[in-house]
């Protein structure tokens, strides 16, 4: 849950009951600094998803395996993914198309705009089950891994493109593109709306065939597709969410992981710490668990039932795992 520890200290100081009762019980655990990875990386390590070697794995084709419903998961697959890149004195910057708020009929149309134009270079997308997930088959084109837009939405482009600028059909396609969706209607009218218009692709997300690492769940739960994706192609369980005052949930045991890329508004803290949080801790208590692991951004919490006992660890204030990530926060939004 990477924005956990971000929506705590939000509301901690204006005494909200769950983030002090949150903050309270992490500042009980083992902490150590998270590894930065995207989320997207996160979710592969969840289930112990690996590429070959030094190579990783297509994330394009786990999606476009849920996505187009495959029997197996695809290599040729290549996520072009629609995006607005915005000219700027630091270059041009990405917005991903959850930020440009496009729709699913919006898609529709500008796909079927560049497929007319690139009919002749033999070149198709197709959209997945989301708006913001297009798909282009393409091989011989090296490992496209970059990163995706949702972890480069707001930033410049130009330190992540360098596996784009060293493909001559990717750069060729990307060109393709951008001229297209320039005489796009659907851009045209977005703008006349005052709408960001989408008017480019980001290519992304080609690797090598998936490994499985035998790292075990019984079942993970996770509203992001990718999450869906991975559960599928590893064979576990999976809910797109905790049923809603469902207490018993956390009674099976098993290796259970929840997965939450969510902002946490603070009625969302308050349904987490009451009906997510609070059994999974009880469950501990109680033995059915013997490890509660939360990862956040930047810190990760380890909970055992030992650390009840170990009266000296509630000394340390709550404050005192919010105080360095909020002035973080303080210095980042002064630059914004």
């Amino acid at each position: 849950m990477p924005n956990l520890l971000d929506a705590v200290g939000r509301f901690y100081d204006s005494g909200d009951v769950a983030a002090l009762r949150i903050a309270r019980e992490l500042s009980c655990a083992d902490c150590t600094d998270t590894i930065e990875t995207s989320f997207e990386e996160s979710v592969l390590s969840t289930f112990g998803i690996r590429g070959e070697g030094q190579i990783p794995p297509t994330l394009a084709g786990l999606t476009a395996s849920l996505d187009l419903d495959l029997d197996h998961v695809p290599t040729e697959w290549l996520r072009a993914d629609p995006v607005y890149l915005l000219a700027d004195r630091n270059g041009l910057i990405l917005f991903d198309s959850e930020t440009v708020g496009l729709e699913e009929n919006e898609a529709d149309c500008l796909i079927e705009l560049l497929n007319d134009g690139l009919a002749a270079d033999g070149i198709t997308l197709k959209r997945g089950i989301s708006a913001s997930r297009w798909y282009v088959s393409m091989s011989n084109v090296g490992t496209t891994w970059s990163h995706s837009p949702r972890a480069l939405s707001g930033q410049a482009i130009e330190p992540h493109s360098g596996d784009l600028r060293q493909s001559v059909e990717l750069k060729r396609l990307m060109t393709s593109v951008q001229m297209l969706l320039h005489q796009s209607p659907v851009n045209a009218y977005r703008e006349s709306e005052e709408k960001r218009p989408v008017n480019s692709v980001w290519l992304w997300g080609f690797g090598t065939l998936p490994l499985q690492t035998d790292k075990e769940l019984s079942m993970v739960i996770g509203s992001d597709d990718l999450v869906a994706a991975g559960a599928r192609f590893c064979g576990i369980e999976y809910r797109r969410e905790v049923p809603t005052k469902e207490f018993g949930f956390f009674e099976g045991g098993g290796s259970l992981a929840i997965v939450d890329d969510s902002e946490f508004p603070q009625s969302e803290l308050a349904r987490f710490e009451r009906e997510i949080f609070c059994p999974a801790k009880l469950s501990l208590r109680e033995g059915r668990y013997e490890v509660l692991r939360v990862i956040t951004r930047d810190r990760t919490f380890v909970l055992t039932d030992l650390r009840r006992w170990q009266f000296w660890r509630r000394l340390r204030s709550p404050n005192s795992i919010l105080k360095n990530r909020r002035h973080e926060m303080h210095q980042s939004n002064l630059l914004t």
